[in-house]
């Protein structure tokens, strides 16, 4: 059995990072002025980062990428965009992507008063404020779900979530714990010996018992009630093996035939409906009730015909009734 890897991709992103950094040295000095030569295309870069860094590191590895790259002194207007990747509950890597126009300086100069236009841009009723929100957020949950159930039967159940993560495709085995027996065991007996045809309906005065195992394919779904409460339903394919005990003799009932007739086991194949409900109890663990109901309409029997005078014997519509059909269980679900 091999485990589906789940896969957390978080995606974070940082709007007009100031970029000021005002020095310090404890005496006035002369003001000094730079021209900048701005790019008129945004560009971009994207450093991959190790586990170790802080969220800063990051940011600042990022910048000296994209000065390093386009040759420039400074990123105007930068956009930071981080990609943070979870793999089986586990964070393997860090990308961060900025944006920006390059700009180098083209002329530094010293000036014993500040220029208008600085003394205005000072005066200004500036509405700024940084932007740090999440903008995507993409979760894999494709895992596997196993489930062992007890009650009416012994089950074991397996399931895996279609692409879009709407349904979930099962398949399922179960084995009753308790042998039964039908009520009644009915059959049609066609023979023909020569030109002489008929068909008998007849019905077994004795019925053994029967040992059934069930086997199912189909689709799940989930219906959240609350976060720790699941409502399901599952509709799919049955097919249902009885075993009898001992097989059916039955007294042949054309005197012209010499022979008889064994049934020994039989087949069944219809649909399955069911419905139950999840209570998660710890990270992937579940608690479980659930029913389900095998509708069968295709009877395949397994029988032998011992025959003389060249006579043809067969048999055909065989039924059996008064065996459960519905089926109570509670167990637990672990999902990984």
């Amino acid at each position: 059995m091999s485990c589906s890897t789940s896969k957390l991709m978080v995606r974070n992103t940082e709007m007009k990072h100031a970029q000021v950094e005002v020095s310090k040295p404890g005496m006035v000095t002369r003001p000094l002025m730079a021209d900048l030569s701005v790019e008129n295309e945004r560009k971009s870069v994207v450093y991959k980062g190790g586990l170790n860094l802080s969220s800063a590191d990051l940011k600042a590895n990022a910048m000296q990428t994209f000065l390093e790259t386009y040759k420039c002194d400074f990123v105007v207007d930068p956009v930071f965009s981080t990609t943070t990747v979870i793999e089986d509950r586990k964070i393997t890597g860090a990308e961060v992507k900025i944006t920006g126009f390059a700009a180098t300086y083209s002329k530094i100069y010293q000036v014993d008063s500040l220029p208008k236009s600085i003394r205005q841009f000072a005066d200004l009723n500036k509405n700024y404020r940084n932007l740090n929100y999440y903008n995507v957020l993409e979760v894999d949950q494709r895992k596997l779900g196993i489930e062992l159930s007890t009650g009416d039967h012994i089950g074991l159940q397996l399931d895996y979530p279609s692409k879009n993560l709407t349904y979930r495709f099962y398949g399922g085995y179960e084995m009753v714990k308790s042998n039964a027996s039908p009520t009644d065991i009915t059959f049609d007996a066609n023979f023909q010996h020569g030109t002489v045809k008929d068909t008998m309906h007849f019905k077994a005065t004795t019925a053994p018992t029967i040992s059934q195992t069930t086997t199912s394919i189909g689709v799940l779904r989930f219906f959240p009630l609350s976060p720790m409460i699941n409502f399901r339903i599952l509709a799919g394919i049955n097919m249902s093996m009885f075993n009898f005990s001992t097989p059916i003799d039955i007294v042949n009932p054309f005197p012209v035939v010499a022979g008889d007739f064994q049934l020994k086991n039989m087949y069944s194949l219809g649909i399955r409906l069911g419905a139950g409900v999840d209570y998660k109890i710890k990270n992937q663990w579940f608690v479980l009730a659930k029913f389900h109901s095998n509708l069968d309409f295709i009877n395949i029997y397994n029988s032998s015909n011992v025959l003389k005078n060249s006579t043809t014997l067969s048999y055909s519509n065989v039924n059996l009734t008064g065996l459960k059909s519905t089926y109570l269980s509670v167990g637990i679900r672990y999902e990984f």
